[in-house]
């Protein structure tokens, strides 16, 4: 029943063109700008690889790598910006979408008491809980993995002279590693994340809350 009653708050929100979310929130402006830099952040990332692998010990790759890293930070600035400006139509594109789970609830659930809708919730916290889990596990891996680099990266900084290699090569292993530990921790995080289910149960239990809120 829960996942039944998610899947049809989600297509209630999609059908209500009065509610603001995903990318259309953006103006058609700022929609041309976030695609710009996701393209400039793909293509740097895609560009940093080639030249580490074409390029061997040239420090090329360092402004592809910058270029990733500002169109990044930019995204980052667009969304934050956009939302204060447009906090009060965020706010009362929300007020609306705890209406439609509200309605939701009561006719197509009879669910319309504050027990039920607490039980509700723990069932939802019950499967995000377990979830929870297994991503502390996922993490430790990450973890483990990122320390492991860290200790390589800094014994042979250390012992280069030892080692007979200079900073630009150094530099350029250090990249090398980097990629490589990073491609690997990336991909145990994607599969962990791979299953959206617990992000939506976790955007239902604050949606839940705040329907309890407003009701009772």
């Amino acid at each position: 029943m829960e996942y039944y009653i998610l899947k049809l708050y989600k297509e209630e929100k999609k059908n209500n063109p009065e509610i603001e979310q995903g990318f259309d929130r953006f103006e058609p402006r700022l929609k041309i700008i976030i695609y710009i830099n996701f393209i400039v952040l793909i293509a740097s990332c895609l560009a940093t690889f080639w030249i580490v692998i074409n390029y061997p010990g040239k420090l090329w790759f360092l402004w592809a790598f910058v270029g990733a890293v500002f169109s990044g930070i930019d995204l980052l600035i667009i969304d934050d910006r956009n939302e204060r400006e447009h906090l009060d139509m965020y706010a009362e594109s929300y007020k609306k979408k705890i209406k439609i789970l509200n309605k939701i609830l009561r006719k197509k659930f009879k669910i319309d008491s504050k027990d039920k809708i607490e039980e509700l919730i723990n069932n939802y916290q019950e499967f995000v809980d377990k979830e929870k889990k297994k991503e502390k596990k996922r993490n430790h891996i990450i973890w483990y993995l990122l320390s492991i680099c860290g200790g390589i990266l800094a014994i042979s900084f250390t012992n280069m002279q030892s080692m007979n290699i200079n900073f630009t090569t150094w530099l350029y292993l250090a990249v090398d590693m980097l990629l490589l530990f990073g491609g690997i921790n990336i991909l145990i995080y994607f599969y962990g994340s791979s299953n959206l289910l617990k992000r939506e149960y976790e955007i239902m239990i604050k949606d839940l809350k705040n329907l309890l809120i407003l009701k009772y």
